[in-house]
This record gives structure tokens, sequence and C-alpha cells, in this order.
């Protein structure tokens, strides 16, 4: 009979919680022999290829991009791919890491459990910077909670009580009184879940950053729980029966799959659940039922995993039981001690716990539960498992149980005279504590409680300062802390200071301490007479007062020195320099140079050497900047006396203009001749015309073979490539296969890229999808057909087809996929992350999906569009007369038109920011006139068109004229369409066609 509250292993492996259950106590030795091999299985995502080391696995943890193991031996591996881009050292594993008994995976961080029962930690905790674990969580830990997408850390102390740290956001780091007994845990991204010995989950925190979202609320019929797991909006947990029970923040969330019966181990990832059957099947699904891919011939799975977006499954070959190490954590007397074996095998397995060479009764599960334990406990323990092709025995565990333990000890610290500081320390152990506070091995009288307060410290208090904690077992001294006392505190230097011939310069100090202070300056080692204030204040500075300048400050108890700060005279002092800048072809560039002198200033500005010609002010203005402006910009000043120069200034002008968040607004220098743009999540792309691709933002390269390309799609984190012969080649993240392009996938006409999944037109006017799957959005329609137009959202696609219609399909969570009834004569359309919109023949733009962005608040001016884009939250439309409008969430200024854009030819959104292509006037949308004739029908001319383009034909009757008349737009199909002017009578006129 299970006793209840105790954690049960399956006789195929070792489930999820069995990683990360309370092991106190016992201190391995390791000459035991290893014979079952292992092998790591990965899925849904690209991590890259495992160390060859990196064998004989017994724990498995992955994060957003990386993945986590640990060996049998206690060594560490990690590896996989630059989160988005950004590599925050999350596969450093520590050299020293050699004797690790527990790991776990966080979004961008690893940590390792040691069998001392200290953290390891690398990487950095996402949106933090958080770099180390705090004092408080760096010892006396037995669990660390999985979390592949989480940005903060849980842990848990040998005593069952919950550690939440690195993030103080959502809610996190206060733990709920009820959170403890704690004998497993899960982190989410902003929410923590752990799971009490009674076999109750208590869960804190927030459901995902976006709507809908809330406090993480356990169902009452979570009973009887032996792990648990925890997804970005979701958590799940596994009952001693095999069932399981799952909730979140809608009832999709909550849905279990009915084949999801006599389950052994659960996982979670961003939205993704992953459960092994005791059958050995493997099922996967996302909220609603979704089911996703298993590969196929995975057999013997021990042990499962989940990341951000990917899979993780441990299998395991015959052979006797593979273990992995025991911390040897000292558990304190009075209390109870938990030691759980962590075992791998593909058959059942047997347990049984020794003491000094007799085993111990009822001691024959993975789990040694040692209640109130005593110090005649202390013995050489040793554990023998069994299965079907043998045992292993892991001996010479030396456990020992002192009186109590010291978790938190006192902390040494330097404080000023005259103020008051506290030394604290933390016990665990059998209750009630008693204290007696020490200083250099002298008890200090009235000093028995857990923190021991000084007022007025004096100098002499300096030394070395402990405390005897003791109970009913026995007192154990914490080590020393010490205490150093200093007359103050220096908390800001003065600093560097730079003036003119004339000027004047200051100086300040900060101290802190008891006061009153006193301050004497000095100049070159030298007291300065009568410089007795804070700050000093140097007036009609000369060349000779330039040199090293220092502080002493002092009060009664003592004084302290400052470091020095050097004061540099000149003859012109440049207060602000000119900064370097980057410009789109017709922008307004504004240059600047502050500066001060004793004597009349006067400015010469330069271009690449060269005097402007009546540029002799401070500031410089160029306007309707053009290719011809980049170059090196100065200006020199000038006085009666002196001359200086600013330093160098560049100025880069390109073709593209790029505005919001992600760095995009960064465009590289000289972009110039192309043709096209597109924006990703993180990055941006540009086609030239000479049919290469120039991309900037994250750290993923375009393929340095790809040539002849004839557009290109930016997906969430990956891009598409349409070459001149039809082939498409993609690049980026391959989380979902979104870059496995079909094979059978030939001359096609156009592709668009989503979130996870990509999208190309075939000359037939079918379409093809591939990739993420998760709400349907490759899931083409059998019946659809004629399509000369596509388009992918993050979740969902569209389609446009010959006669004006659009046919959506995939996530229809907002409404996205719910084309109204009414639309038609549509030429283009596209998709953002949870609404679309179309652009109808006569220059109007449809929006449907959430209304909770602004997104379907159309312009009343968006009329003559001739083009549109979508990003995650926003939007652009390009008109007719080459300037853009852009609506919807601005909070990242994606929405922020530049106010000099005009002549606009194309454009392109991104995650958060947003893209434009300025005329140059030499390269942009061209299309070649075929065929033209006049007849009785009027005037027509042929045009190869590209498909999800749109045309446009314009006339005017003199070349004189300024402006052209356009005619109705059409939709390019990827063949050679027909444009025609019905008024044409026979008198002249001149044509031109336009393509976006």
């Amino acid at each position: 009979m299970k006793k209840k509250g105790s954690l049960m292993i399956n006789a195929r492996m070792l489930r999820a919680a069995d990683v990360a259950l309370l092991t106190v106590g016992l201190l391995l030795y390791l000459p035991f022999t290893v014979t079952a091999a292992t092998q790591l299985s990965v899925w849904g995502d690209n991590f890259g290829t495992a160390p060859t080391e990196a064998t004989n696995i017994v724990a498995i943890a992955g994060g957003d991009g990386h993945v986590v193991v640990l060996r049998a031996d206690g060594r560490v591996f990690a590896w996989g791919r630059p989160d988005y881009g950004y590599d925050y050292g999350q596969t450093n594993v520590p050299p020293d890491v050699t004797n690790a008994v527990r790991i776990a995976a966080g979004s961008t961080h690893s940590l390792a459990l040691l069998d001392d029962g200290t953290v390891r930690f690398w990487g950095n905790i996402y949106t933090t910077g958080v770099t180390n674990p705090p004092l408080s969580a760096a010892a006396n830990m037995v669990v660390l909670a999985q979390g592949g997408t989480a940005q903060h850390v849980l842990s848990v102390r040998s005593d069952g009580t919950a550690v939440d740290w690195g993030n103080s956001s959502y809610g996190l780091g206060t733990v709920p009184a009820k959170a403890t007994n704690v004998v497993d845990a899960a982190a989410a991204s902003f929410h923590a879940l752990v799971l009490r010995a009674d076999g109750t989950p208590v869960a804190w925190g927030l459901y995902g950053t976006y709507p809908p979202y809330g406090a993480p609320v356990v169902p009452a019929n979570a009973t009887n729980v032996v792990a648990v797991a925890a997804g970005f909006s979701h958590d799940l947990a596994l009952r001693a029966d095999g069932s399981l029970v799952g909730w979140g923040t809608s009832s999709s969330e909550a849905f279990i799959p009915a084949e999801a019966t006599n389950i052994t181990a659960i996982a979670c990832g961003g939205g993704q659940r992953l459960v092994l059957r005791a059958d050995g099947k493997l099922l996967a699904w996302y909220s609603g039922g979704q089911t996703s891919a298993i590969p196929s011939g995975l057999s013997n799975v021990v042990a499962i995993a989940a990341t951000t977006v990917g899979y993780l499954a441990l299998s395991a070959s015959d052979g006797p039981p593979l273990l992995g190490r025991i911390p040897h954590t000292p558990i304190a007397a009075g209390t109870t001690a938990r030691v759980r074996a962590l075992a791998i095998s593909t058959t059942p397995l047997s347990y049984q716990w020794m003491c000094d060479g007799t085993n111990l009764p009822g001691a024959t599960t993975a789990t040694l539960v040692l209640s109130n334990a005593q110090p005649s406990q202390t013995g050489a323990y040793a554990l023998i498992v069994r299965n079907a092709f043998g045992a292993v025995t892991n001996s010479d565990l030396n456990f020992s149980v002192p009186p109590l333990l010291i978790q938190t000890p006192p902390q040494s610290q330097t404080v000023a005279g005259g103020t008051n500081t506290t030394f604290g320390v933390t016990a665990i152990g059998q209750g009630p504590f008693r204290y007696q506070w020490q200083t250099n091995g002298v008890a200090l009288a009235g000093a028995t409680t857990n923190s021991l307060v000084l007022t007025n410290v004096q100098m002499n208090q300096a030394g070395s300062y402990s405390v005897i904690v003791s109970n009913a077992f026995g007192t154990v001294t914490s080590p020393n802390a010490m205490l150093g006392v200093v007359p103050l505190f220096i908390t800001s230097q003065p600093q560097n200071q730079s003036t003119y011939v004339g000027g004047q310069a200051s100086f300040n100090v900060t101290a802190t301490g008891k006061g009153p202070f006193g301050y004497q300056w000095q100049a070159s080692g030298t007291n300065l007479p009568s410089a007795t204030n804070n700050p000093l204040v140097l007036t009609n500075v000369q060349f000779s007062g330039a040199g090293p300048y220092s502080v002493t400050v002092s009060n009664a108890f003592g004084a302290v020195q400052s470091s020095n700060a050097f004061l540099t005279v000149v003859p012109i002092l440049i207060t602000a320099q000119p900064q370097n800048q980057a410009g789109f072809l017709g922008q307004t560039i504004n240059f600047a140079v502050t500066a001060q002198a004793s004597l009349p200033l006067s400015y010469q500005w330069q271009f690449n050497g060269a005097d402007l010609l009546g540029a002799t002010t401070s500031s410089l203005t160029l306007t309707n900047c053009q290719y011809s402006r980049t170059g090196i910009y100065r200006v020199v000043m000038n006085t009666a006396v002196a001359t200086t120069n600013c330093t160098d200034t560049s100025l880069a002008v390109t073709q593209v203009a790029s505005w919001g968040s992600q760095g995009q607004a960064t465009v590289p220098a000289g972009l110039s001749n192309l043709v096209a743009v597109a924006g990703g999540a993180y990055h941006s792309i540009a086609l030239k015309a000479d049919r290469t691709l120039v991309r900037w933002g994250d750290n993923t390269n375009v393929p340095s073979d790809l040539t002849n390309v004839m557009t290109v799609a930016a997906g969430g984190y990956h891009d598409l490539a349409l070459k001149a012969d039809g082939t498409v080649v993609g690049w980026g993240q391959n989380s979902s296969g979104q870059i496995n392009v079909p094979s059978g996938l030939t001359k096609a006409l156009a592709v668009a890229a989503g979130g996870t999944h990509s999208l190309a037109l075939k000359p037939d006017g079918g379409v093809v999808a591939w990739g993420g799957n998760s709400s349907g959005q490759t899931n083409v329609p059998p019946d659809l057909t004629n399509v000369i137009a596509i388009a992918a959202g993050e979740a969902h696609s569209l389609a446009l087809r010959a006669e004006g219609r659009v046919v959506a399909w995939g996530s229809n969570a907002n409404g996205q996929t719910n084309v109204p009834n009414d639309l038609s004569n549509v030429v283009a359309v596209a998709g953002g992350w949870v609404y679309s919109f179309a652009l109808k023949a006569d220059g109007r733009v449809v929006a449907w999906g959430s209304p909770s962005y602004g997104i379907l608040d159309v312009p009343a001016s968006a009329t003559n569009v001739v083009a549109i884009a979508a990003g995650w939250n926003h939007c652009q439309a390009l008109k007719s007369d080459g300037t853009v409008l852009a609506w919807g969430t601005s909070s990242y200024g994606a929405t922020a038109l530049p106010g000099d854009l005009k002549n606009v030819v194309g454009i392109g959104e991104g995650g958060q920011h947003s893209l434009a292509l300025v005329s140059d006037g030499t390269t942009g949308p061209k299309a070649p006139l075929v065929n033209p004739a006049w007849g009785p029908g009027g005037f027509r001319v042929s045009v190869p068109t590209i498909s999800g383009k749109v045309y446009l034909l314009e006339y005017k009757n003199a070349l004189a004229d300024s402006n052209w008349t356009g005619l109705p737009l059409a939709a390019g199909n990827g063949g050679v369409i027909t444009l025609t002017d019905p008024t044409a009578n026979g008198s002249q006129r001149f044509y031109r066609v336009r393509q976006w």
C-alpha cells in the first residue's frame, strides 16, 4: 500500500517529478557500474547537434532555444541556438559543474543543483538581467522547477519551502503561505506551480501578458496529484491513478484528449503538452486539442520534457538500471528527509534501502522517507536497484543528522561609525530555537534573538560576529561574519571636468555616515586655501588650473580621502558633439554642435573636408537628402586665438525608411537600387535590383549562394525567397519545419511567411502550405482554386481568388478568418497577428479580426490605396501619391511616420516596426510594356506580372503635363495581363505602368 503523499515511480521510466523531488541527507560516492544506454530525441525546433560527450543521460530540460542534459556521473551539457538572435550564455555550462544531481532550464537561463545543495546558474533571466541566484536561494536546495518558457526561477529548500527569485513582477516573489511541504515544482513564463506532499498543487503569479490573463486557479478536482507541469497560460497535473487534470485561461486550455489515460509522465512548453502513457505511447497537443506529430520509431521512452516550441524524449536500451547522483544535503534533527533515487530503466524497478548493511523495513520505493530524523540514524546507507537485467548498488552513502541547519548565516558587512546595523540568521530544524550572539568569541549580553541589532556603532566594535543556535537536539555555531567600521563612506566621488579658459568648473562629493562632515579640497595634493565647502566651485579658470583635484571628508570618527578627479582646460569646450545619422531619400537631416568659449565663436561646416557655402552657424540643416549627401561632416570653430574641430560625423542616405522598435531603425548604410522590402519579428530584409538580398536585425544571415531572387517574404523568425526559376528557398528558425520547402514545389509564383508557417502559390492557382499547424493554418481548403495572391498572418492564412474574393483559414480566435460576406473586387490581402485586411480595386481598405488594437478603425483618408502591409498589431497603406498611412497600436512607435516620408513605392511591416521603400528615380517597381496597340476598344498594353503585386496603367496627354491620370487597378497573376484605356480616342497620349 502506497502511503498518502509519497510519490511513485513508473515501471518503465522516471517521471518528470522524479527529476525534482526532495533529496536530502546522503553523500554519494560513485563506484557503481553504468550499463544502460540512453538516447535523446528532439523535434519541433532546431537546437543543433548535441555534444558527443552527452551520453548516459538521466535527466533532460529545455528552454526557448536550448537543451540541457544531466549525465549519470553528474556532468551537465547544454547546446542550442541563440534565443531569437541573442546569446545570453544559457549554453555556457560552468566547467566546475561536475557533481550535479538535478537540472532545469528557463527561457534564456539554465541551472544545476549540485550534490551539496547549492545552485549553479548560467545565462540571463530574460528581461531582468539577473545572472546569479540571491543568497536566500543559493544553498540547502533540493528541487529545481522545470520551465522552458520561465522568466524567473523556482526552487525548493530541504525543509519543503519554495523560493521564487529572479523576477519580482507578476506577484512571483511572494510565495503563498500554503506552499509548504513542497515535493515538486514547475515554472512557466510568469506563474509558478508547486506540489505539496499531500498531493495538492498550489499556484501563483500571472497567466501570460496578453488578454485573457489572470491569476492561476487550481481546480478542486486536482487531488492525489503526483506530478505537475506548467505552460504559458495553462497547467497540467498527473494524478496517482494515471489520469490528468488541466486548467488555464479558458476551457480550451483545460482540454484533455480521451486517449490520455494511464499516464506516467507529463511536460508542458509554451502552448503545448507532452505526456507518456504506460504503454509507451507519446501524446502531444495544444489548447483545444490540436495534436502535434510524434516522430515515428520512438520506443522505450523513459523521460520527457517540453521547450517553448519543441519537445524532448529520452529513450533507453535494455540493461541494468542507469543511476544518477544523490545529494548529500544534511537534514536537521526532528524534521523529515525524503531521499529520492534518480533511476532510468526500460523494465520495472525494485528498490531496497539499507543502513549499516541491514535492510530498512518498508524502504522499497524510489523515495526513502525518514520521518522525525534523529542523530541515531547516522550511518552508512546503501541502495540496491534491480530490474529484469540486473542490479546496481549505490553504497557508502554517509548520512549525518546535525541538531539543526543554518539556512542563512550572518553576512559580513562594513558600516560607518555612528550608524546602526543588523546581523541575522535563519535556522532549519525542530524548534523552538535559542540564540546567543558573540563577538570575537565572547558572548554578548542580552543578544538572544535571531537578529543582532547594533546601534551607534563605534570603531572598536569591528571584529568577527557569530551566533550559537540551539534546540532540544544540541547546538550549532554559525560561520563568522566580519564587521568592518569606517569613519564614513564616500558614495559619490568627484568626477572629471572640462572647461574653457575663463570658464567655470565644479567638483562635488557625497558622503554617508554620522554627520556633520568637514571638507578640505586639494589640487595636485596640496590643500586649497578656504576650499572647505561642498561643492568646490572654480571660476575664471586658467590653463594653470588644470590637474587632479581631491577632497578629504571628515567627521567625529575620522577622515576619508576621495579619489582624484581631473580638470581639463581648453580654449574652446565642445559640450555636445554632432551625432552620426542615417536618413532616407528626401529626408531632412539636422546636425548641431554646442560649444563654449570666453571669446566670440565662429563656425564653418565641412563636407568630406570641403567648406559648405553659407554653413556658418552652430547647426546644419540638410533638406531633401539624396545619395550624394552621404559622407563625413565636421564643423570648424574659431575664436580670435584658437581653432577647434568637432568629431567627424557621418551621414548615410539609404532608400529605406524604418521606424519602430527592436532596433530596426538602424538601416545598413548605402542601401540603394532596391525593389522591395519586408519585415519579420526582429529583422528586416530588402530585395535589390540585381536580385540579391540584404538583411538586418537578428543574426540569421541570408544564404551566401542565394541569387536570382524575384520576391521575398519575412515571417516571424524565418524568411522565404522565390527565385526566377520558380524555386523557393527558406532559412532562419525551423521550430515547426517552416523552412522545409516541400520537395515537389516547383515554378511557384508567390510566397508568404507567417509566424511559424509558410505558403506558396502554384502556377495552376493552387496553394501549398507547410510548417506550424497549431491552428490549422496549413490546412489549405481542398476546394481552393484559381488563387492569384496569398498572405500569411501569425497563425492564419489568406488567399485571393481571381474573381476578387478572399478565402481564409487557420486560427480564428479573434475572427481573423471571418471574411466579410460582402467583400469583393479585392486586389491584395495581408495578414497580421490577430487580424486581416484587404485592398479593393477602388483603392479602399477593409479590415476584420480583433478590435483590440485599433486595426479595424481604418482611417477615412485611406483612399486611392495601392498597397497594404500588416505587422503584429499595426498596419500600413501606401497611397497612389506616394504617401503612407499607418494605424493600430503605437506604443512601440511603429505608427509614428517620419515627417519627411514621401515618394514611397513599397512598404513592409515587422513585429513592432515599419518599413518604406523610397523611390530614387532610377530603380524601383517598374514593369516592361509589351505589345502596345490601339483599336476600337481603346488603347491596350500587356505587361508580365508577379502574383501578389498590383499594377496601374496611367496616362497624360502631353509630357509637359504635371499629373498622370490613373485607370482602375489590376492584380498580377504570375503571367501576362493586358491593361486597357477605353477612353483613348486616337489623340496623342503617353502611358506608363506602375507596380507595387
